[in-house]
Protein backbone atom coordinates (compact mmCIF):
# COMPACT_ATOMS: atom_id res chain seq x y z
CA UNK A 1 0.00 0.00 0.00
CA UNK A 2 1.46 3.27 -1.17
CA UNK A 3 0.53 6.79 0.30
CA UNK A 4 -1.87 7.43 -2.15
CA UNK A 5 -3.85 4.61 -1.16
CA UNK A 6 -3.58 5.05 2.47
CA UNK A 7 -4.34 9.06 2.00
CA UNK A 8 -7.51 7.81 0.05
CA UNK A 9 -8.38 5.87 2.40
CA UNK A 10 -8.32 8.51 5.25
CA UNK A 11 -9.49 11.24 3.56
CA UNK A 12 -13.02 11.33 4.25
CA UNK A 13 -12.26 10.62 7.74
CA UNK A 14 -9.66 13.43 7.82
CA UNK A 15 -11.48 15.68 5.85
CA UNK A 16 -14.02 16.10 9.08
CA UNK A 17 -11.70 15.82 11.77
CA UNK A 18 -10.06 18.89 9.99
CA UNK A 19 -13.74 20.47 9.15
CA UNK A 20 -14.59 20.38 12.74
CA UNK A 21 -11.10 21.72 14.28
CA UNK A 22 -11.70 24.56 11.92
CA UNK A 23 -15.29 25.09 13.14
CA UNK A 24 -14.06 24.98 16.54
CA UNK A 25 -10.97 27.19 15.66
CA UNK A 26 -13.94 29.92 14.46
CA UNK A 27 -15.99 29.65 17.68
CA UNK A 28 -13.31 30.21 20.07
CA UNK A 29 -11.77 33.12 18.18
CA UNK A 30 -15.43 34.59 17.12
CA UNK A 31 -14.86 36.80 20.66
CA UNK A 32 -11.52 37.99 20.47
CA UNK A 33 -13.14 40.16 17.07
CA UNK A 34 -15.15 42.91 17.09
CA UNK A 35 -18.30 43.03 15.43
CA UNK A 36 -19.74 45.38 13.02
CA UNK A 37 -22.02 46.47 15.27
CA UNK A 38 -19.58 47.22 17.86
CA UNK A 39 -17.19 48.69 15.13
CA UNK A 40 -19.66 51.08 14.48
CA UNK A 41 -20.55 51.97 18.35
CA UNK A 42 -16.89 52.22 18.35
CA UNK A 43 -16.84 55.11 15.23
CA UNK A 44 -19.20 57.05 17.25
CA UNK A 45 -17.73 57.30 19.96
CA UNK A 46 -14.35 58.38 18.25
CA UNK A 47 -16.37 60.64 15.81
CA UNK A 48 -17.92 62.36 19.40
CA UNK A 49 -14.71 62.46 20.87
CA UNK A 50 -13.08 63.87 17.84
CA UNK A 51 -15.51 66.54 17.95
CA UNK A 52 -14.91 67.66 21.80
CA UNK A 53 -11.28 67.56 21.24
CA UNK A 54 -11.62 69.70 18.21
CA UNK A 55 -13.64 71.83 20.42
CA UNK A 56 -11.45 72.13 23.46
CA UNK A 57 -8.42 72.74 21.05
CA UNK A 58 -10.47 75.29 19.39
CA UNK A 59 -11.39 76.73 22.96
CA UNK A 60 -7.82 76.61 24.11
CA UNK A 61 -6.60 78.39 21.26
CA UNK A 62 -8.18 81.76 22.35
CA UNK A 63 -6.88 81.87 25.85
CA UNK A 64 -4.19 84.08 26.51
CA UNK A 65 -0.98 83.11 26.41
CA UNK A 66 1.34 83.61 29.45
CA UNK A 67 3.38 86.42 28.32
CA UNK A 68 -0.27 88.09 27.42
CA UNK A 69 -1.41 87.31 31.02
CA UNK A 70 1.63 88.80 32.41
CA UNK A 71 1.95 91.96 30.01
CA UNK A 72 -2.13 92.36 31.59
CA UNK A 73 -0.87 91.93 35.08
CA UNK A 74 1.91 94.53 34.99
CA UNK A 75 -0.64 97.00 32.98
CA UNK A 76 -2.84 96.64 35.79
CA UNK A 77 -0.51 97.47 38.15
CA UNK A 78 0.66 100.66 36.26
CA UNK A 79 -2.89 101.43 36.09
CA UNK A 80 -3.14 100.78 40.40
CA UNK A 81 -0.44 103.02 40.92
CA UNK A 82 -1.58 105.84 38.33
CA UNK A 83 -4.87 105.30 40.62
CA UNK A 84 -3.49 105.73 43.46
CA UNK A 85 -1.31 109.17 42.61
CA UNK A 86 -4.64 110.53 41.50
CA UNK A 87 -6.22 109.66 44.36
CA UNK A 88 -3.45 111.39 46.42
CA UNK A 89 -3.96 114.68 44.00
CA UNK A 90 -7.31 114.60 43.99
CA UNK A 91 -7.52 114.57 48.29
CA UNK A 92 -4.78 117.32 48.27
CA UNK A 93 -7.40 119.13 45.83
CA UNK A 94 -10.18 118.60 48.32
CA UNK A 95 -8.10 119.95 51.12
CA UNK A 96 -7.07 123.15 48.82
CA UNK A 97 -11.26 123.26 47.97
CA UNK A 98 -12.34 123.54 51.62
CA UNK A 99 -9.81 125.73 51.90
CA UNK A 100 -10.32 128.45 49.42
CA UNK A 101 -14.17 127.88 50.53
CA UNK A 102 -13.64 128.92 54.20
CA UNK A 103 -12.02 132.23 52.60
CA UNK A 104 -14.79 132.90 50.25
CA UNK A 105 -17.00 132.81 53.44
CA UNK A 106 -14.90 134.81 55.49
CA UNK A 107 -14.88 137.34 52.34
CA UNK A 108 -18.19 137.44 51.75
CA UNK A 109 -18.93 137.79 55.58
CA UNK A 110 -16.74 140.70 55.61
CA UNK A 111 -18.36 142.27 52.45
CA UNK A 112 -21.65 142.00 53.69
CA UNK A 113 -20.50 143.38 57.13
CA UNK A 114 -18.72 146.60 55.56
CA UNK A 115 -22.56 146.84 53.53
CA UNK A 116 -24.29 147.19 56.39
CA UNK A 117 -21.48 149.73 57.53
CA UNK A 118 -20.43 147.77 61.49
Amino acid sequence: MGVLEILRSVWLVASGVLLFAVFVLMLMARDKFVSKKDHEKLEAKVAMIKERLIAAETALENVPRTDTMHELSLSIERMNGTINVMSAIVSGMEKFSKSMSSTIARQEEHLLNASKGK
